[in-house]
């Protein structure tokens, strides 16, 4: 009985990844890039109270409050887009403080 259960777990699951790969994540706009670099500059010198401040209160909460992002789909594709910022930033910092040129 296991056996037959397999070829449909093996659809759904293929079904699923086809569905994902066609999801379209939307690059960050230059505002909202700025907001969170702000964020981040303004609070270089207090690491907890910038992390109140910027992470997920300038891009991905007010994203989820708009009706494409208050899907499930959507909901994800907010908190990717801010992750995308911050992976940026974190990169861009750790190559500044290896020396490496951008």
């Amino acid at each position: 009985m296991a056996a037959r259960r397999l070829p449909g777990l093996a659809i759904i699951l293929s079904a699923l990844a086809i569905s994902s790969a066609d999801a379209q994540t939307r690059k960050p706009t230059v505002q909202e890039v700025a907001a969170i670099r702000n964020c981040a500059t303004k609070y270089q010198d207090d690491v907890d109270e910038g992390e109140r401040q910027c992470v997920f209160n300038l891009v991905a909460t007010p994203c989820t409050n708009t009706r494409e992002g208050s899907s499930n789909l959507g909901t994800a594709d907010c908190y990717r887009v801010e992750w995308v910022i911050w992976d940026n930033l974190l990169n861009e910092n750790f190559k500044n403080l290896m020396g490496i040129a951008g």
